[in-house]
């Protein structure tokens, strides 16, 4: 058995058995698995079916389409591990466990895909009849700035699907691939260091990551640094999984955790709030 895990904003929300032969993905009472809060997403905007001894997900016509590992899918045969990404939700495709909450008993009896999915309800929610597919980011963004200049009501936000155009996508796309995997976030002045969308995003992807002023560190400081030991102020390396983080200059440019300076090398936990150089950042995971 198989199942799908729910992340919105690097947090794991619930885990969903497929033990139903058809799934629908969507808002409100029409989808099985709803992901209500997220514009983006249509009433009725993926399918996934049971073939084989796997899945498929297919994309059921939604104006901001369906995307499986930063990739636009119209059907796709998944693999363990892979991500299908609407919006700002993401379902990973896993091997299922006890855990899961079954679909089937929470949503009775499978429905009829014949008889249950419309696979043009999302284009009449926007208004726009005459559009069948959206193969590109470039019809969606011409898709966008026909919704926008049909002058949809801002308070009908909650009920009609929000065509985003193709920059807004392919922003979107690239920070929730960020945020799947460990990454940095660098908080602002007035970002809160517990909203897990703030600030930029810095991925952690190959080690060692240095921490400083100058072109070879990849965690770029404002300003210069005369000083050579002032420099670079840390490194970040990975050691079985798990990311460290050790000063490399604690008397000109030194990192504060919390109201400790660093030291020594030390483990990153989710959540650690580090300052360099009177910079925020927050260590995340991933999911």
């Amino acid at each position: 058995m198989r199942q799908l895990t729910h992340i919105r904003d690097g947090q794991k929300i619930a885990e969903y058995l497929l033990d139903m032969q058809d799934v629908i993905i969507g808002r409100g009472h029409a989808a099985h698995i709803q992901l209500d809060g997220n514009p983006v997403v249509s009433r009725q905007h993926a399918l996934v079916r049971a073939e084989g001894n796997g899945h498929v997900v297919e994309d059921l016509g939604g104006a901001n389409g369906t995307f499986v590992d930063g990739r636009k899918v119209k059907r796709h045969v998944l693999r363990a591990g892979q991500r299908i990404v609407l919006g700002t939700d993401t379902l990973r495709y896993d091997f299922g466990h006890r855990g899961a909450q079954s679909l089937r008993a929470a949503t009775g009896a499978a429905p009829s895909p014949s008889s249950e999915i419309n696979t043009t309800d999302s284009i009449m929610e926007i208004g726009v009849t005459d559009v069948e597919s959206f193969n590109t980011f470039e019809q969606l963004g011409d898709l966008g700035q026909l919704n926008r200049s049909k002058g949809v009501p801002a308070e009908l936000g909650a009920e009609r699907t929000t065509v985003a155009d193709k920059n807004e996508l392919e922003v979107l796309l690239a920070r929730m691939n960020i945020k799947a995997k460990p990454h940095l976030q660098k908080l602002g002045p007035d970002d809160n260091e517990d909203d897990p969308d703030a600030g930029d995003l810095l991925p952690l992807v190959k080690s060692p990551l240095y921490i400083g002023h100058t072109d070879a560190c990849k965690v770029r400081l404002p300003g210069k640094r005369w000083l050579i030991p002032g420099k670079i102020a840390g490194v970040l390396t990975v050691e079985a999984g798990r990311w460290h983080i050790s000063p490399e200059s604690t008397f000109w440019n030194p990192i504060w955790l919390g109201e400790d300076k660093l030291q020594k090398i030390r483990m990153l936990e989710a959540g650690d709030v580090f300052d360099v150089g009177g910079i925020r950042f927050v260590y995340r995971r991933g999911v």
